[in-house]
């Protein structure tokens, strides 16, 4: 099909009203690329489908039964994995760091923390007044000397 202006007005008026095969749509296209298609009404048409074939979205394609089968045992294995993993996973192991070392002995770690309890239990309150006066008379025996 040799290329020119009045083919290409008329496959223009058929493509806007959605009558066109996609062979006449890649002639268009070809068509609208090459120096021959000069004029506004080119112009226009140019934008409009240069608009759709960047805006257009790729068609999924469809899938056979045999790789939806897959896909499907694919995505159940994981599932399968994921809550076996999460089911059969050590559960509670108590670790702390105490002293800098990791601890994983419950009964220490509880003893520990009993100790921490009761030295915060024993240590009298100090006020913000007195704390702030003694940060203070510390600064101002460093500056004296």
């Amino acid at each position: 099909m040799k290329r020119n202006k009045e083919q290409a007005k008329e496959l223009l008026r058929r493509y806007f009203e959605a009558e066109t095969s996609d062979a006449e749509e890649r002639w268009l296209r070809a068509f609208l690329a090459s120096k021959e298609a000069v004029g506004p009404e080119f112009d226009e048409a140019r934008a409009v489908m240069s608009f759709l074939v960047v805006g257009r979205r790729r068609r999924p394609s469809r899938l056979s039964i045999g790789k939806m089968t897959a896909w499907a045992a694919s995505f159940i294995a994981a599932i399968s994995l994921g809550i076996g993993w999460l089911v059969f996973q050590e559960r509670n192991e108590c670790v702390a760091y105490v002293y800098g070392e990791k601890v994983t002995n419950t009964e220490i770690v509880m003893g520990h923390m009993q100790e921490s309890l009761q030295e915060m239990k024993q240590a009298e309150a100090v006020d913000v007044a007195s704390q702030l006066g003694t940060i203070l008379n510390t600064l101002e025996n460093e500056e004296a000397q």
